[in-house]
């Protein structure tokens, strides 16, 4: 008797086994990956909906760290799968959002953008007193670099130069501008113009770009909204223009 109750038990104890291998996910737990971004609701529905297995349930420690990225301020903390609500079959960092509804669009609209310094766009000369100079005929600087800074003064708008130029003296002046990643700096001397009666550098710049895009979503509660899917390029040098994130 006693020995058929094992073999029963025994087979009860195989079939739970075999029964709790094929329900498990294992595919789904390993997608599981580090850093990915989810919600509460996601974690819930997963539970609720058995998208693991049956005896497999996520859960969060419940104990956050504010993450900033891009103005916005993300909560991050370690979930665990566990099987049977107990044991551990794996711990993970998360980011926890919150669930978002956005207005999908196709719309055709106009956008203003801003970049991020002021980008070079042609050179000119100045009308001096020996006649049309340009000062940078002879500097390294290109078409498509981005101007950072002028005699120490950060440049990021047309303005920005247009004030510092008004305390040029004739005397050279330190550039400093960005090509991709590279870093270029050279002094440059203003020429005085004789019929403006100011110092100029004979250069042409623009902080902007302006276009019409295709409106894919857009937030009513954030007013963050998504348009445009290529990169935005200065049209005299095809480089891409690097845009000012506010």
């Amino acid at each position: 008797m006693l020995k058929n109750v094992l073999k029963i038990c025994c087979l009860l104890s195989i079939s739970f086994v075999v029964y709790l291998i094929c329900s498990t996910n294992f595919n789904g737990i390993k997608d599981l990956e580090d850093n990915m971004l989810i919600t509460q609701s996601e974690i819930e529905s997963i539970n609720n909906e058995n998208k693991l297995g049956t005896f497999v349930r996520l859960k969060s420690n419940n104990s956050f760290s504010v993450r900033a990225d891009d103005g916005e301020s993300f909560k991050t903390t370690q979930l665990s799968v566990k099987l049977f609500d107990f044991f551990p079959i794996k711990t993970l960092p998360v980011t926890m959002v919150e669930k978002s509804e956005v207005c999908v669009g196709g719309n055709s609209v106009g956008l203003v953008l801003k970049t991020d310094g002021a980008i070079i766009v042609g050179f000119n000369t100045v009308n001096s007193e020996n006649g049309k100079i340009s000062p940078f005929e002879k500097s390294c600087f290109k078409v498509g670099d981005r101007v950072i800074s002028i005699a120490g003064k950060k440049i990021t708008t047309i303005k920005d130069i247009e004030d510092v130029s008004l305390t040029f003296k004739g005397e050279g002046v330190e550039i400093v501008a960005m090509r991709k990643e590279k870093t270029i700096k050279q002094s440059v001397t203003p020429i005085y113009d004789v019929y403006t009666k100011s110092y100029k550098l004979g250069l042409w710049v623009r902080d902007d770009a302006a276009g019409v895009g295709t409106l894919t979503f857009a937030s009513p509660t954030t007013s963050r909204f998504g348009a445009l899917g290529h990169a935005i390029c200065e049209t005299s040098s095809s480089s891409i223009l690097p845009i000012k994130t506010i």
